[in-house]
């Protein structure tokens, strides 16, 4: 886009090595997009964000814009989903075309949505979709450890304090922004905010759960973001037992497979996270952002994160239950 100049910034150390990939990749000399890490949590890149715009001073000197919540923009669109999943709802299940059409009108059925949450940006986006008329039951605001909502729910009482890291780390947010977007809706009502919104709070045990499970009954391998803890679990009950130092280096990689993930499965996915990352530095060594002895020991180093693509899948789980797969 031109004539833009684009900021992103992230908590350095709490994104998976994905997530950075993808937020930095722009990075260049030649680019208007810079991804900057910033030393603390998501809490310290709102707030710099917010105090970007609260300076006058610089306000005056280039016109801000923001593309996170932060910014009603962004809501809006977000609102328009809502409207869609209903419609989608509906027609799943044989309403009437006409109806489908006009979601913002009643209907039997009650419908409640359950909104992962941290900065509570797509929340607000449901709430004013209910606003608009989108007959809507009931939301669930689904938190990990950083509950400052639920807990306000349960106590009447806001109460923010500093991010707690975890597995689903975009959502670590310890002061939501868009709290005050929320209340203001009802007026600061208690009561009517309890009445519309019910706190759900998820710790990383049950997101470990929940992750084995979506991927024994659907086949989908949902992907860590980022483990906080050492310890493992349970790699008894399936016919994969993981060797105890691959699961460490899949866990760097924000990678955590259950008893019954095939290893071919994840070492493929591994495979495709490293090659991203070793074009990335060939992209960036071809712009001449550093000399060839320097893209020598990147590639070397990045190399060494990768110890466990040296096996084959096989030898990436104990040899049992290797062969009782592969008899």
């Amino acid at each position: 886009m031109p004539h833009t100049r684009v900021v992103i910034l992230y908590p350095d150390g709490r994104v998976s090595p994905t997530q950075e990939a993808q937020l930095t990749m722009f990075n260049g000399e030649r680019t208007n997009v810079r991804a900057y890490a910033v030393s603390g949590s998501f809490d310290e890149c709102h707030r710099l964000t917010r105090e970007a715009f609260g300076d006058r001073t610089l306000r005056t000197r280039m016109r801000l814009t923001s593309a996170n919540s932060v910014n009603v923009g962004r809501l809006l669109p977000q609102s328009v989903y809502y409207f869609h999943a209903v419609g989608r709802v509906l027609e799943r299940d044989g309403v009437a075309q006409g109806m489908v059409e006009n979601v913002a009108r009643g209907f039997s059925r009650a419908i409640t949505f359950c909104t992962p949450s941290g900065n509570f940006g797509n929340l607000t986006a449901g709430l004013l979709a209910k606003r608009a008329g989108l007959q809507v039951e009931r939301f669930i605001a689904a938190t990990n450890a950083n509950d400052v909502v639920p807990a306000y729910l349960e106590t009447g009482r806001f109460e923010p304090r500093p991010s707690m890291p975890t597995l689903a780390n975009a959502m670590d947010v310890g002061h939501p922004s868009n709290f005050e977007r929320m209340t203001w809706l009802y007026h600061g009502d208690l009561e009517a905010v309890r009445r519309d919104i019910v706190g759900s709070r998820h710790g990383d045990d049950e997101v470990r759960a929940t992750i084995r499970d979506v991927f024994e009954t659907r086949g989908y391998l949902l992907l860590m973001r980022r483990s906080t803890r050492s310890e493992a679990c349970s790699v008894t009950d399936g016919p994969f037992r993981y060797r105890a130092d691959i699961l460490s280096v899949l866990w760097r990689h924000g990678v955590q497979p259950g008893p019954k993930t095939p290893p071919d499965l994840v070492r493929g996915f591994v495979r495709d996270l490293y090659k991203y990352e070793i074009r990335r530095l060939r992209e960036r060594y071809t712009r001449k952002e550093f000399p060839k002895n320097v893209y020598a020991e990147k590639v070397d180093a990045l190399r060494q994160k990768y110890p466990a693509l040296a096996l084959p899948a096989s030898q990436w789980v104990e040899k049992s239950h290797a062969r009782d797969r592969n008899p």
